[in-house]
């Protein structure tokens, strides 16, 4: 039989990986698992490390392990472990990476254990009912496993991290990831379990790899982990976990696994590319090797590798042997699960979003092409294709600049945003979409849809929740409006999940036909499927029919005329206001040309002209809106049941300024252009959800109309 032990160069690559939790609620969780530390904390690539007694790490809260004995070291290595040393350093040019804390990690008698906060063990158990780490459907067994991982929901990041694995019934009720329960015991000092891993290997330019040994220690039958070009010892398995792998272990798995948690979209898995690309391009796993029943490390023979793959949009090459005896195979695939005619039809789409530029300018990871005025993706649309474009509005309503005196008593920081270089004359910067945010919209387009909270009347709203500031809903209490503006507080969201999304806008809607609700939204929204980060970004829609099948947010559909050279649509506002800090603030201001009718767009201090939805876009608001709506709406993109995000600052009402989110400079366009107030009694806070609230409008000489919104979200919203 074999014993297990793997040897491997591997280039660093997107893996999906799940946690498992306990049973018990998340404080009691979170109380066995952060244990008292002897040191202070080491803060290292963003999260933090307690240097914790080695005896009384959690991997001796497990039963089985009350009175083990610890082990600082294997009582023997397996012969030939050490002479892959010469070959590890040169092989095809790879850089083997070094892992660990920085200046030695914790003081001798401790050992760095990742610090689990709330948030962290609620991601963990949100993710646990969709997706464990296992081998291939084809056996059900106790098993090991090691490499690295990529998990925005158990780590609020995306960044690539050392990660093991343990069950002793296939994750049907024992075992986890890391330290998410007892079991494995750290013996090192520097190196934890869940350690970011940096640089990474880049598409045909510098490869780097980790490499990763296990195998069972012939004296104490524990299984140990040992990692880099040093064979650092990371910790070990203690034997009494197991049962039939107490004794050896039946097969060898070497690769990949790519998952998703409730979304419909698979992440990439490698490198991205296909075997077939090679070297540098595909990722590679080499040097494969397997511990046998004398602890001698021997290569794994070709005859006995044999490639799986479930899915189409991911590949394993052959099992081959180079001229070093070096055993290696490549393997991996791009994202997604499209059929061709899918592919075929997103290919379609992005030729007709993405025109052709006269000049492209790049800024903070995104590309804006600057593209024709006159042959943006707007003029797309079948009901623009004789439009005239309007460069400006015909006249601004009256008072519009008053706000400029109330800013200057106020103190508000109100932000300006724009690129840093601006589209030659005659052109409009466009963001490019690129294939996967688009399939990335594709997946959420259903729920996407940035709606006035009255569009939950007719339609299922279970994936969203408000809290916002609504005019009057009863026909026979409405006005007629022709615009509205409002400054809204700016904040950021670094651990959203990739379900998730949240905004703070205002509507500008007609609701006279509930079934065909016209509104138009702009503020500001983090969306992470959408957009790819999870940057704040400036946001603008608008629908005819309540998203049933038209409108669309942004340029990801035609419609919106861009005309400002500086200024586009989902461009990232930066910076945000920090919670009892600094306050930044947006102008956002919206109305309807009384010559042209079309619905203009206008943003920041100095009233910067963005663009239009023209008229002819609308039915109902083509004469004027019925209802205005400020505040917040936070969504999920799941389809189980998942956390609502933060609304706001994440915040509620009751905390005030610096710390709540705030919508102030209420105001409305009436029917002769004139720019007012909105009433103090004309309006109704509305929240459907117990995790976010709405505080009262009230009327300041400082600050004009004003109102506080948010709230933290959460599971049972």
């Amino acid at each position: 039989m074999l014993k297990m032990m793997v040897l491997v160069f591997i280039f660093l690559c997107c893996l999906l990986l799940l946690l498992p939790s306990f049973g018990f609620t998340i404080d009691e969780d979170l109380e066995l698992l952060n244990k008292p530390t002897m040191k202070t904390t080491i803060v290292h690539d963003g999260n933090i490390y307690d240097c914790v007694g080695i005896n009384k790490q959690p991997a001796f809260d497990h039963p089985s392990l009350k009175n083990h004995k610890i082990q600082l070291r294997p009582s023997s290595y397996p012969v030939g472990l050490f002479d892959d040393n010469s070959s590890s350093s040169s092989t095809n040019r790879t850089t083997s990476i070094e892992i660990g804390l920085p200046d030695g990690g914790c003081p001798s008698g401790t050992v760095p254990i990742r610090r689990l906060t709330k948030e962290n063990l609620t991601r963990m158990k949100l993710s646990l009912k969709n997706m464990r780490i296992k081998n291939t459907p084809m056996y059900n067994d106790t098993n090991e496993e090691l490499h690295h991982q990529i998990s925005n929901d158990s780590y609020g990041d995306t960044k690539t991290r050392l990660t093991t694995a343990w069950t002793n019934d296939d994750f049907k009720s024992t075992g986890c990831v890391n330290y998410a329960c007892p079991g494995f015991v750290q013996v090192s000092k520097d190196t934890p379990l869940g350690i970011a891993i940096s640089p990474v290997s880049t598409y045909n330019g510098t490869q780097r790899a980790i490499e990763l040994f296990v195998f069972r220690d012939p004296a104490t039958l524990n299984w140990w982990f040992l990692c880099g070009p040093d064979k650092k010892l990371v910790g070990y398995w203690p034997n009494s976990l197991f049962t039939t792998l107490a004794q050896y272990g039946t097969r060898l798995e070497f690769g990949g696994t790519a998952g998703y948690t409730c979304n419909t979209v698979f992440p990439p898995m490698g490198s991205g590319h296909f075997p077939d690309e090679g070297y540098s391009k595909s990722c590679l796993f080499q040097m494969v090797k397997y511990i046998d029943g004398d602890s001698r490390s021997d290569d794994l023979p070709l005859l006995e590798g044999a490639p799986y793959s479930n899915s189409p949009c991911y590949k394993a090459g052959d099992f081959t042997e180079s001229g070093n005896k070096d055993n290696y195979f490549y393997f991996g695939g791009p994202e997604h699960n499209l059929t061709i005619d899918e592919d075929f039809e997103i290919e379609k789409q992005l030729k007709l979003l993405n025109k052709p530029a006269i000049k492209t300018i790049v800024e903070n990871g995104d590309i804006f092409d600057c593209v024709d005025i006159n042959k943006q993706p707007a003029f797309d649309h079948p009901s623009l294709k004789d439009h005239q474009i309007q460069l400006r509005p015909s006249s601004l309503p009256v008072g519009l600049c008053d706000n400029d005196k109330i800013k200057s008593l106020s103190g508000i920081n109100s932000m300006e945003v724009g690129l840093q270089e601006s589209c030659p004359s005659g052109t409009v910067p466009i963001k490019r979409v690129k294939k996967g945010q688009l399939i990335g919209m594709r997946s959420s387009f259903k729920q996407y849809k940035i709606r006035p909270s009255s569009s939950n009347v007719n339609d299922d709203a279970s994936n969203q929740r408000w809290a916002t500031m609504h005019t009057p809903l009863r026909p026979e209490y409405q006005h007629w409006y022709f615009g509205a503006s409002g400054f809204v507080s700016v904040y950021g969201f670094p651990e959203m999940l990739e379900t998730q999304a949240s905004s703070s806008v205002f509507w500008v809607a007609n609701d006279d036909d509930l079934n065909k609700i016209n509104h138009i939204v702009v503020g500001w929204l983090v969306h992470p499927t959408n957009n790819g980060d999870k940057n704040t970004r400036l946001v603008a829609g608008w629908t005819s029919d309540n998203f049933q099948s038209t409108g669309c947010m942004n340029s990801a559909c035609p419609g919106f005329v861009q005309v400002s050279k500086d200024l586009p649509l989902d461009i990232t506002i930066n910076p945000v206001s920090t919670y009892n800090g600094t306050q930044y603030s947006i102008e956002l201001y919206v109305f309807r040309d009384p010559v042209t009718t079309n619905w203009w767009f206008l943003f920041g201090p100095d009233k910067k002209v963005v663009g239009y939805w023209p008229n002819k876009l609308f039915t109902t608001l083509a004469q004027y809106a019925t209802r205005l709506e400020f505040g917040g709406i936070a969504e999920h993109t799941s389809k189980c049941n998942a956390a609502f995000p933060p609304i706001g600052s994440g915040h509620f009402p009751d905390e005030g300024y610096g710390k709540s989110c705030l919508f102030q400079m209420v105001k409305f366009i009436d029917i002769n252009s004139q720019s007012n107030d909105l009433s103090l009694f004309d309006t109704t806070p509305y929240s459907d959800s117990s995790c976010y609230k709405v505080g009262d409008l009230t009327k300041s000489r400082n600050t004009g109309n004003y109102f506080y919104f948010g709230g933290p979200g959460g599971i049972d919203c």
